[in-house]
């Protein structure tokens, strides 16, 4: 472990570089799949500014691993057409992902 709880998640498709990697194509897909340029106009500038923020919460083993847990969780309910567990499990990572972000900017 790392200083503050940081460590690296073991192996090169864990690797918190890969981790930040694979974060940001979801969520582009996310995008694609909304089809709502507005949207994508009004989050990709805000997501660009805070990438930096976004790669130091991801090194924070729980929150990558929280992470990709949402991520499945949401494409899951894409998947079956669930719009209202979609929408509530959307709210629920943005406002962990926020937590997080707000974390790694006290640090």
């Amino acid at each position: 472990p790392t200083p503050r709880g940081r460590r690296n998640i073991c192996g090169p498709r864990g690797h918190p570089a890969h981790v930040v990697e694979m974060d940001v194509r979801f969520h582009d897909l996310i995008y694609i799949m909304a089809d709502h340029q507005m949207l994508t106009d009004a989050l990709q500038p805000m997501l660009r500014k805070i990438m930096k923020f976004r790669r130091e919460s991801m090194d924070i083993l729980s929150r990558a691993e929280r992470s990709v847990r949402e991520h499945r969780g949401l494409y899951e309910a894409i998947a079956s057409g669930e719009r209202d567990k979609a929408e509530s499990l959307m709210t629920y990572h943005v406002e962990n992902a926020r937590q997080s972000i707000l974390d790694a900017c006290q640090e």
